[in-house]
């Protein structure tokens, strides 16, 4: 048997077919990942988001692909392989920075807590879609773990941070930049979270956050707080607007259990709450602690939502009688009031309870359910916005009987079991599949 003599030094057709195999592999990889989104897939809560993701970088792919055409007819390609190799590992690198997100619902320890999260972001994110023409919409945020203290969320639109890239076209921050392009929100979620859920009706205000951003209210907002508040102080509420509106959406999201893990978390030394600097020259973009715990007693407030559990703010002010920005206080009900009621134009004329509404029943139901998860029983009603707003609840009567009972797997159980059919993606309820495609092609080849 004899050899097939030894390979060309130069081979413009091999070069061409091994770029083509490397970006072969991306189509590949992104074909499986869109598979697992299906009807009966592990991914089917995530559907938009990953076709999202994989339109942009397939329009990306199916250009560069365009650039190897007769690729094997001259030898141009080998002057601008290794520029088009650059890009394809671009492209690798973009797909990278969301997998990796995608890929936490396939550890084992992760998926019932990232399916409790996903369901609960879901339920506060998807009433807006009704108010987003059907050729401008928006994935709702994906969320993953990460370093920080505190959910947070990174809009559509922002700068994201990403790893160092040893190889490739893009530099910082050009390879920012890139990923922003791509239209999926991303909310980062503390690592304690995992067994910690009382903290979850705080994704409530990150939802609230890209809400405002996907229906455009932030404008209309700043206005209705401004006008609502006495002149000299219109400077500093309208600062913090965007941070009191993610207040206000999370209330309604989880009422007083959001209102609940909200004081958790500002809670801190008195002095520190008394030290709070917020100054003319920079009024920051928050309220003081003080003006959020009371903002959200005044929505549930205007909402008519009596909690059974004392009130979070009435403790709040006993243990923080020393605190800044006292004479802002009665400017809170008239905030929260210009909030809740718009009008907003986004909202047809209506206020933010055209959007999601929590009532009295909502809060009965949450309080009930939380002395069910603290006498280890099975959640036997409401839905997953209930459920989490009860973890709350549970934990704040009894943080060690909370831990003895297993409210947090209970919790998750009866979420995980709510039930649900086909793939998350509501515009397809609204678009024919010729439409639908046409619009995915057209944002994709945007981006």
């Amino acid at each position: 048997m004899t050899g097939a003599g030894p390979l060309p030094v130069i081979d413009a057709a091999r070069t061409a077919r091994e770029l083509r195999a490397k970006l072969d592999g991306l189509t590949g990889e992104l074909a499986a990942w869109r598979a697992a989104t299906s009807e009966d897939g592990p991914l089917r809560r995530h559907h938009t988001q990953i076709e999202a993701v994989a339109g942009t970088l397939g329009q990306a792919s199916d250009d560069l692909r365009e650039q190897l055409k007769d690729a094997e007819k001259g030898l141009w390609i080998l002057e601008r392989a290794g520029a088009i190799e650059s890009r394809i590992m671009d492209l690798h690198r973009l797909w990278g920075f969301f997998r990796g997100k995608f890929a936490l619902r396939y550890v084992s320890w992760l998926e019932a807590p990232l399916v409790a999260l996903d369901d609960l972001a879901w339920e506060c994110y998807s009433p807006a879609e009704e108010f987003v023409p059907p050729r401008q919409r928006r994935e709702p945020p994906l969320l993953y773990y990460t370093g920080g203290t505190s959910p947070f969320l990174v809009p559509r639109g922002s700068p994201y941070v990403v790893e160092p890239l040893p190889d490739g076209s893009l530099r910082e921050p050009e390879f920012a930049e890139a990923v922003r392009l791509v239209p999926v929100a991303l909310i980062g979620l503390p690592w304690f979270q995992v067994d910690h859920l009382p903290d979850a009706p705080l994704i409530g205000h990150e939802v609230g956050h890209a809400v405002e951003q996907d229906l455009g209210l932030a404008a209309a907002v700043r206005t209705l707080i401004e006008v609502a508040v006495p002149p000299p102080r219109r400077a500093a509420w309208g600062a913090w607007s965007g941070e009191i509106f993610a207040d206000v959406y999370g209330t309604l999201c989880c009422g007083s259990g959001f209102a609940r893990a909200l004081m958790a978390l500002l809670v801190g030394h008195p002095r520190e709450v008394a030290s709070e600097a917020q100054r003319p020259a920079d009024w920051g973009s928050y309220p003081t602690r003080t003006l959020r715990v009371l903002l959200t007693a005044a929505v549930l407030a205007r909402l008519d939502v009596r909690p059974s559990d004392p009130p979070a703010a009435a403790a709040w002010l006993a243990t923080y009688p020393q605190r800044p920005l006292k004479d802002y206080e009665p400017d809170v009900d008239q905030v929260a009031a210009a909030v809740l009621e718009g009008p907003y134009q986004a909202l047809k004329g209506a206020g933010l309870t055209a959007l999601l509404r929590y009532s009295n029943d909502d809060e009965t139901t949450a309080s009930r359910l939380a002395g069910r998860l603290l006498d280890g029983l099975a959640i036997d009603a409401g839905g997953v916005r209930h459920i989490m707003a009860a973890a709350r609840l549970a934990y704040d009567r009894d943080s060690d009987m909370y831990a003895e009972s297993g409210a947090t797997a209970i919790a998750r159980d009866k979420i995980a079991r709510l039930p649900w059919d086909g793939v998350r993606a509501d515009d397809e309820a609204k678009l024919s599949p010729e439409e639908l495609r046409d619009q995915r092609d057209e944002r994709d080849q945007e981006a």
